[in-house]
């Protein structure tokens, strides 16, 4: 038997709603009905403030990578010892992290100066700390039905 695991009451609830806009479809596919985001926005928030801040972070992803190689490849070229820059941009509780490597080699090619970046969502104010309680009750569910 598993130990309870209890998100909070906002959780609980988008994943709710979140399960009824769902669709099975074949080998483990879910799709979610494309509207369910901006449906479930707090009260205040609209899809377009959502999309302004996606274009913004898009942006800046893209300028995180370029200053970084800008920065990065020169000192590579002067210090053979450094094989990867990276650098993490904070975004209140969310980070823009990116990596340049000097060498990456995909099949028989190898490509100099390959770019890599990633957005890390993290949980924030009262939200703290759901992300691990939502796995922790995935983990819970998969020893009781799978385990």
């Amino acid at each position: 038997m598993s130990k309870t695991t209890d998100v909070n009451a906002t959780t609980r609830a988008l994943a709710d709603s979140l399960k009824s806009a769902m669709t099975k479809g074949a080998n483990g596919g879910y799709t979610a009905a494309e509207t369910w985001y901006g449906d479930n926005l707090p009260e205040g928030l609209t899809v377009e403030q959502r999309q302004r801040f996606d274009e913004h972070d898009s942006s800046v992803t893209a300028a995180t990578v370029l200053a970084l190689g800008e920065l990065a490849i020169p000192d590579m070229k002067d210090n053979a010892e450094i094989t990867e820059a990276t650098l993490s941009v904070n975004l209140g509780a969310n980070r823009i992290n990116a990596s340049v490597l000097r060498d990456y080699t995909n099949g028989k090619e190898t490509y100099h100066g390959h770019a890599i970046a990633s957005y890390e969502v993290n949980s924030a104010g009262v939200n703290r700390g759901e992300l691990g309680l939502a796995m922790t009750a995935v983990r819970n569910l998969a020893d009781d039905l799978l385990g």
